[in-house]
C-alpha cells in the first residue's frame, strides 16, 4: 500500500534561498507532507510569498497549506502553515494548521486549548529536553508539569520525537556545562530518566503514562533548522508515513483531520514513526555552532 512521508518541523530561512530548494530536497527525500514553523511568530507569508510564480510547479494555495503540483512528474507536495511556541511554563509547543488564539508566553494549557479548538495539530516539542538551555535535562516538576498535560489532553495531542536529540550531544554539552546529572534523584529513578537521551526519556514517559491508562503518542519529526540550502539534504530525516488510503486529499482541512485523526489511532494503527537522527555534521555545523556563538535569532 503507498504511504505519504511527513515531517511535520522544518525551521525555513526561505529569505535566503528561497522556497525552490525546500521543495526539490522534498522529492529527493520523497517527503510529500513538510510543516513550516516559525519561532513565536506567524510568518507563513514569507513561504507564500517565495512560491509565486515558481517555475516548474503549479500554486494552489489556501489558508492552512500551499499545494504545489511539479508539472513534470505530477508530484504534488504540500507546505504546512505551523507556529512553535515558546510557553509561560518553559516549554515548547507545535501546533500545525490555523494558529489564530496562539500567544507566545501564555500558559501552555491555553495555548493547547486553542489550538485544538482550531482543529490543528498540537505536539508538545521535545518535551524532555530543556527548552532555553538544549543540553540540560528538565526537572522533576517539570516532569510533573507534563504528567497533567497528559491527563487533561490525552490523545488530542501528540508528542514529538526529536531528530535533533542527539544523546551524544546532550551528554557532551552537559558535561561541559556542568549541566545536572540527572533529573532529580528525590523525585525519579535516575537510572530511567538521564538528562542525555531525550527521546528515550519520552519513550518511558510514553510507557508509563499509557500503563496507567493515559495515551501518549509520538511522532516523528526532523526538527531542521536550514540555515543554509545544504542543511535541506536532512529533510525527513526523522518522520512518520500515514497509508495514502487514510489521508484526504480533496481540501486542506480534510487532509489536516485525517492527519490528526490518524495520530489518535496511535502508532502502529494509524501511522508509523521512522526514528532516525540528523548526522553529527548537520547537528553540528546548523546548531551547535550557531548554538554556542548565539549567531542569529532563535528558531526553536
Amino acid at each position: 500500500m503507498a504511504k505519504t512521508n511527513i515531517d511535520l518541523h522544518l525551521h525555513p530561512y526561505s529569505e535566503i534561498y528561497g522556497v525552490k530548494p525546500v521543495l526539490k530536497a522534498m522529492k529527493k527525500n520523497d517527503v510529500k507532507i513538510l510543516g513550516l514553523p516559525y519561532y513565536n511568530e506567524n510568518n507563513f507569508c514569507r513561504i507564500r510569498a517565495g512560491t509565486n510564480n515558481l517555475d516548474g510547479y503549479k500554486k494552489e494555495e489556501g489558508n492552512i497549506s500551499i499545494k504545489m503540483k511539479d508539472k513534470e512528474t505530477g508530484s504534488e507536495f504540500y507546505l504546512l502553515r505551523a507556529e512553535e511556541l515558546m510557553n509561560k511554563e518553559n516549554l515548547h509547543l507545535l501546533v500545525i494548521g490555523k494558529i489564530s488564539g496562539l500567544k507566545p508566553y501564555n500558559p501552555i494549557m491555553r495555548n493547547i486549548e486553542a489550538g485544538i479548538k482550531n482543529n490543528a495539530i498540537v505536539m508538545i516539542d521535545h518535551p524532555f529536553a530543556d527548552a532555553e538551555q538544549a543540553y540540560k535535562p528538565i526537572t522533576a516538576k517539570k516532569k510533573a508539569e507534563l504528567e497533567e498535560i497528559a491527563k487533561e489532553f490525552g490523545n488530542e495531542i501528540a508528542w514529538e520525537w526529536n531528530g535533533y536529540c542527539k544523546p551524544w550531544f546532550r551528554n557532551t554539552a552537559r558535561s561541559l556545562m556542568n549541566a545536572p546529572l540527572a533529573i532529580s534523584e528525590n523525585s525519579l529513578d535516575c537510572n530511567k530518566y538521564l538528562g542525555a537521551d531525550a527521546n528515550r526519556e519520552l519513550e518511558n514517559f510514553a510507557a508509563e503514562m499509557n500503563g496507567k491508562g493515559w495515551k501518549i503518542n509520538i511522532v516523528a519529526d526532523s526538527d531542521i533548522h536550514a540555515r543554509s540550502k545544504g542543511a535541506l539534504e536532512e529533510i525527513g530525516r526523522a518522520y512518520f508515513e500515514i497509508d495514502d488510503s487514510r489521508i484526504d486529499f480533496s481540501s486542506e482541512e480534510k487532509m489536516l483531520g485525517t492527519m490528526k485523526n490518524a495520530i489518535r489511532e496511535g502508532e502502529g494503527i494509524g501511522y508509523e514513526n521512522h526514528k532516525n537522527y540528523v548526522s553529527s555534521w548537520h547537528l553540528a555545523r546548523h546548531f551547535i555552532i550557531p548554538y554556542i556563538l548565539r549567531m542569529g535569532r532563535n528558531r526553536g
